[in-house]
């Protein structure tokens, strides 16, 4: 609620507040969802360098799991933030390694996200050479 009324440290706080219950109940599942959702109240903000970390534990937690919706979903979050921070190949990176997984998934919401994101990174602005020589 906090979230959608735009209260973004509200927000921040319960999420804050929820993962770290979850840690203490070894609840990784949910830990790596929270840490989805604060990687996106960053992203909200534009603060893509605070989203980052949230976002690399959610897949950490994922892959320990071997929760693969998790890990796409977290691979997704983070090419979006790696896109806000201008790190392409980065970002190219982790759609890659999400592709990988795609043919298993049959949750239709998770499928859109991904298809966005590669979308967003096959659009994204290219290095121009002087930049790149630079």
């Amino acid at each position: 609620m906090q979230l959608a009324g735009g209260d973004l440290a509200g927000a921040e706080k319960s999420y804050l507040q929820a993962l770290h219950t979850q840690k203490e109940l070894q609840a990784e599942s949910d830990a790596a969802a929270t840490q989805v959702s604060l990687a996106n109240l960053n992203i909200e903000r534009g603060d893509f360098s605070a989203a980052e970390k949230p976002a690399q534990d959610s897949l950490k937690s994922s892959l320990e799991g071997n929760d693969t919706t998790g890990e796409i979903l977290a691979r997704c979050i983070l090419a979006q933030v790696f896109l806000g921070m201008r790190r392409n190949k980065d970002a190219e990176e982790q759609i890659l390694k999400a592709k990988d997984h795609m043919k298993d998934v049959q949750d239709v919401s998770l499928r859109a996200m991904f298809f966005i994101q590669q979308a967003i990174l096959e659009n994204a602005p290219k290095p121009s050479e002087t930049s790149i020589s630079d």
